[in-house]
């Protein structure tokens, strides 16, 4: 689907703020109500918006992300229903399928190592016979910016996942309007209110606590990619010297209106980068700037093409709830 300036202005508020109110996207877009209601809905039913999801900080519920990738022995019935099976995984809160190296790229949240390691172990055995090798990397660091910013309608911002080092004190209210924002960030404060024992307005109360208190970092869209006619591709690399170097990678990731994520990483790769491109070509030539731009710090890299992405949140319910 080809989109036009007011889609593509669309999309940048709502990635900004998914929950942002119809009256103030109104303003900020200046156009009227009505025009900015079909303009949304038509890209949900083009599924271009694939979802609103709540940005829930992952360091109050767990200690740290894994990436996980995957090469299978592709039998057609076999492969599919294991995807199900992994999509519905306590723990896994984002997956994709891959062209490359690896079939199936994937991050799953832990809360200790016997934790980490029984996790690893459950989604191995979900393949089983099928799988021909795996690779893990622990992600230290993550750097999120906004997939908008390929539109080049404003000066990119890095969002850096914030951090607490406070356990928050949690009630049973206030789990249920988690986890329910963790699925959908679009929810009715008055389904909440049917969902627990409070009051509109104690939701709404609540809520606002949990922003306050970092617990909720925002709220954002999940978009796909094909549809907006672009190609998003992962390079996992593995750079010499990455702590010295870790001002001239952010730079370079913040100045590149392509680059959409970045994370350090402790394994056989150091970095990850992704990134979009509008086609093979282009991506051909971000890739020789990355190489020019790092010289010879680039001791190994391998390119993942993402192919279709089948879940992305930011916290499970088997940790809020937990």
């Amino acid at each position: 689907m080809n989109i036009d300036n007011l889609d593509k202005q669309i999309l940048l508020e709502l990635e900004k703020n998914a929950k942002i109110p119809l009256s103030q996207l109104s303003k900020k877009i200046q156009k009227n109500r009505e025009t900015i209601t079909y303009r949304i809905n038509k890209l949900e039913k083009n599924k271009i918006i694939k979802n609103y999801i709540t940005k829930i900080n992952q360091n109050i519920f767990t200690t740290g992300t894994i990436n996980l990738k995957l090469k299978i022995q592709y039998q057609k019935d076999q492969y599919q229903n294991n995807l199900i099976k992994l999509k519905n995984h306590k723990k896994i809160n984002w997956i994709a399928e891959t062209c490359g190296a690896y079939d199936i790229t994937l991050t799953f949240l832990y809360k200790t190592p016997t934790d980490l390691s029984e996790t690893l172990e459950e989604i191995l055995n979900i393949f089983k016979n099928s799988l021909l090798k795996h690779s893990l990397l622990i992600i230290t660091k993550e750097h999120f910016l906004q997939r908008t910013k390929i539109f080049n309608l404003h000066k990119p911002k890095e969002k850096i996942s914030k951090k607490s080092n406070t356990t928050p004190n949690l009630d049973k209210n206030d789990i249920i309007i988690l986890s329910e924002l963790a699925k959908n960030a679009k929810i009715k404060n008055i389904e909440l209110a049917k969902k627990t024992s409070l009051k509109e307005d104690a939701i709404r109360l609540r809520i606002k606590q949990l922003e306050k208190n970092n617990i909720i970092l925002g709220y954002t869209i999940t978009l796909n990619i094909l549809s907006l006619n672009y190609e998003e591709y992962h390079i996992n690399l593995n750079i010499s010297n990455l702590t010295e170097n870790q001002t001239k990678i952010q730079q370079f990731c913040k100045t590149n209106p392509n680059i959409i994520y970045s994370s350090k990483t402790s394994g056989e790769y150091n970095l990850i980068i992704a990134l979009m491109t509008k086609n093979n070509q282009e991506f051909q030539k971000k890739l020789f700037e990355l190489k020019n731009y790092f010289n010879n710090l680039i001791k190994n890299y391998e390119i993942l093409i993402i192919l279709k992405e089948h879940k992305e949140i930011y916290v499970p319910n088997y940790f809020i709830k937990k």
